[in-house]
């Protein structure tokens, strides 16, 4: 627990910051609002949960396309084919903001949408291999992530895609 003495802050940035996708750790979201002063901002952001909602309504084609694009590549080649294995775990935002609504409320959901560009499909197939350390051979990466690559003029984009959670300190 942070002690009272510590100054408050305007906003705080968290990623990637559980082991179980439904709730942070209690001492962290006692620690998250004491820290923040009056109408402060935490953002929380990760790989989209599987089980959440892919395509909230107020989201864009685009927003969603790289949201389940980041799904199907962690939960279909990450989490199965990493070497170690990632751990599989991803925030759900909707049960967040519910752990976090006695101090904040919910000042926006949305996917970040951050495009990968590629000099063409093989670079983009050896730097998934290699940012993931995935135990699968080349020609079987390219396969599974053919669907989501699409041809940009000269270059490569892979759709990709943060969920993220963005609440507000209640005065």
């Amino acid at each position: 627990m942070m002690p009272n003495t510590m100054p408050w802050h305007p906003w705080l940035f968290l990623h990637h910051v559980v082991s179980d996708g439904q709730s942070l750790p209690d001492a962290l979201a006692r620690d998250i609002a004491a820290a923040m002063k009056p109408d402060g901002i935490v953002i929380l952001q990760d790989v989209p949960a599987p089980l959440d909602d892919p395509a909230p309504g107020h989201m864009s084609h685009r927003q969603c396309e790289g949201a389940l694009n980041t799904i199907q590549i962690f939960a279909d080649l990450v989490d199965t084919h990493s070497v170690p294995t990632h751990n599989g775990v991803y925030l759900n935002m909707a049960a967040i903001a519910e752990q976090l609504s006695d101090h904040f409320s919910l000042w926006s959901r949305f996917y970040h949408r951050c495009d990968w560009q590629f000099q063409d499909a093989d670079t983009a197939v050896r730097y998934v291999q290699s940012l993931f350390n995935l135990n699968l051979s080349l020609v079987g990466l390219e396969q599974s992530m053919a669907p989501t690559l699409h041809e940009t003029g000269q270059s490569v984009s892979l759709p990709w895609a943060l969920d993220c959670l963005v609440m507000r300190r209640r005065p």
